[in-house]
């Protein structure tokens, strides 16, 4: 690929699915379903062509871990209850997401401060807590934390 002058060469080159490729160029409009071809330099024909299908980042499940041991997974938008000042670990995040930017997770606690949390985390729960997943600025997903008083 020669950056100063298309030259419709491309091969060896890394392309990052997740940054690289314009919706318009996609065969179904939305950036989902792309055609990558192979075809004759001079002649202009068709050798081959693969079809590439892909998925939109997302957030599976959260898996916690309470004091007695037993692990939970949670999906984006789950509420979960538990009691006031109970200590969790956040263990993992699972999603799709494998390549930079990468996913990170954020803590908002009931006065609304946001700090990031590496995981496995150790968090005590207060009333009104939430978990937020995000990959750079897109937001993927909230879980709700609600404590009996």
């Amino acid at each position: 690929m020669n950056k100063s002058v298309n030259d419709a060469e491309d091969r060896g080159y890394t392309i990052d699915t997740g940054t690289q490729l314009m919706d318009r160029f996609s065969l179904d409009g939305n950036g989902s379903l792309y055609q990558v071809k192979a075809e004759d330099l001079d002649t202009k024909e068709l050798i081959g062509s693969v079809y590439v299908l892909l998925h939109k980042p997302v957030v599976q499940y959260l898996i916690i871990r309470r004091t007695n041991g037993d692990k939970l997974a949670l999906e984006p938008g789950a509420a979960f209850e538990c009691a006031a000042r109970e200590q969790l670990t956040i263990v993992e995040a699972i999603s799709n997401v494998s390549a930079s930017p990468h996913l990170e997770t954020y803590l908002t606690d009931g006065a609304g401060d946001t700090t990031r949390i590496l995981l496995p985390e150790a968090i005590e729960l207060a009333s009104g807590m939430n978990i937020h997943f995000r990959r750079a600025s897109e937001v993927f997903g909230t879980i709700t934390f609600r404590t009996s008083e």
